[in-house]
């Protein structure tokens, strides 16, 4: 599986990271590049609301960071992903707002949280706990959530002549 970051890094820019390819560590997988082409082609349309009609309206349960994206300007970036330089001072200092995988089998998975040497770090340590708090009422799909949902629409034909549809 393949491990995507959406966080704010550590330059305070808001960021899609995934790591990135060489070294033999991550497998060029399609579900990956999938992943990659489709958070850069629907950065402005990410509104946290899933669009395919009869779509779950599942929230991440307790997630790493939030169920809440508001940006529409992000970079995407292939790059090298650390767990002690990168993702442990993220989580300590509230950057991360949610992690996934992808696979073949699985499409995409949100993850709740990271064990590391003896830590669990996750759960309502993200940048929009205190929002989530201040309005439990307030419910929007996980960024992992809407890139699924945007492959489905690919798979099943509810974007018409999109580019990753090859008739056979």
């Amino acid at each position: 599986m393949s491990l995507f970051v959406l966080w704010v890094n550590e330059r305070g820019e808001e960021e899609l990271a995934t790591p990135a390819l060489g070294r033999d560590l991550v497998l060029p997988g399609i579900t990956r590049q999938t992943v990659l082409d489709v958070a850069t082609a629907i950065r402005p349309q990410i509104k946290g609301t899933p669009r395919r009609k009869g779509a779950s309206r599942r929230f991440l349960p307790c997630g790493v960071a939030s169920a809440v994206w508001h940006a529409s300007s992000y970079a995407v970036a292939e790059r090298d992903v650390r767990m002690k330089k990168d993702l442990i001072p993220a989580f300590k200092e509230g950057r991360v707002r949610e992690i996934f995988c992808t696979g073949t089998g699985a499409l995409v998975v949100p993850v709740e949280g990271l064990h590391f040497q003896g830590t669990f770090y996750g759960g309502s340590e993200g940048i929009e706990a205190a929002e989530k708090k201040a309005h439990p009422q307030l419910h929007a799909a996980s960024f992992a959530e809407a890139v699924k949902e945007h492959i489905l629409d690919i798979q099943t034909g509810e974007l018409p002549r999109h580019p990753f549809v090859v008739e056979c």
